[in-house]
């Protein structure tokens, strides 16, 4: 029994070193991205307050969905065809045989999300045509790769400073192309005035764009996820609504993308899950 004790109280000490040790990596890994912060006129920010000003965002969305398409009758009217791939229509009316005012949001809220991931969170810089956003994260990699972290952390806040004030008019011109796309699928079904709610909607892109450079300005990569149709659900991951209960939970819609953030080199950690609806296909 004493030796028993002793073991369970090694094993104790052990798992308190190994926490004590890993809370003290992390302080030490933020004072040190302070300390570059300021040899490099960076705007750092910890990781609780990006996972909030994401979340924000999330809620800005939700709210502009809700309070723009009030009209059941028009919401009942939406053509699932106009968000799904060809060989999700179908199962669409499987899994929303009620058409209830909350999965034709979620129809709405899913459209504009992959459109936010797909032109300004998956973009280097919003804006820029689509070869030179190869060519920065290219760029980016090989500077990552063959320079000391300072060096790295240096060029990239200059190199996205200059690229922000470089597209500004292109980032305009792309907010008011993706407002008029989305108004020509859903504003037929929309219960406000168009111009007021194209406001609000060019308002939510530009904070989208506002975040993704704040994020290319920390001394760390962070990585947005949005997961296909038909994606197995992770529930480590992921936040699923819908058809919770279903025994082998799909991927229906992604709501809005998860925020990762990169750790290590080649290792993601998720800082925030990414919200999805779950249907059972």
């Amino acid at each position: 029994e004493q030796s028993r004790r002793k073991e369970e109280l090694c094993n104790q000490l052990k798992a308190e070193a190994i926490a004590s040790e890993a809370q003290h990596h992390q302080q030490l890994s933020s004072l040190y991205a302070k300390i570059n912060a300021l040899e490099t006129d960076l705007h750092v920010v910890s990781e609780e307050d990006c996972v909030k000003e994401w979340q924000k965002l999330r809620r800005n969305l939700d709210f502009w969905v809700k309070g723009n398409f009030r009209d059941t009758a028009r919401l009942r009217k939406i053509n699932y065809s106009t968000v799904f791939q060809s060989d999700a229509t179908t199962d669409a009316h499987t899994w929303l045989p009620t058409g209830s005012s909350h999965q034709k949001w979620a129809i709405i809220q899913a459209f504009i999300a992959r459109m936010v991931h797909n032109n300004i969170l998956s973009q280097y810089e919003p804006g820029l045509p689509e070869y030179e956003n190869v060519l920065f994260f290219e760029l980016d990699r090989q500077i990552f790769e063959q320079c000391v972290m300072n060096t790295w952390t240096h060029c990239k806040s200059g190199i996205n400073k200059a690229l922000g004030a470089i597209t500004m008019g292109t980032q305009k011109a792309l907010m008011e192309s993706l407002v008029k796309q989305i108004e020509s699928t859903f504003g037929s079904y929309a219960s406000t005035t168009a111009n007021t709610r194209q406001q609000q909607l060019q308002r939510i892109f530009s904070q989208c764009a506002d975040f993704k450079r704040l994020c290319n300005q920390q001394p760390y990569n962070f990585t947005f996820a949005s997961s296909p149709y038909k994606e197995a659900i992770d529930m480590s991951c992921m936040t699923a609504i819908g058809d919770t209960d279903c025994s082998e939970k799909k991927v229906m819609l992604s709501l809005w993308p998860g925020l990762w953030k990169e750790m290590q080199p080649n290792h993601l950690g998720c800082l925030e899950p990414e919200l999805v609806w779950a249907a059972s296909l």
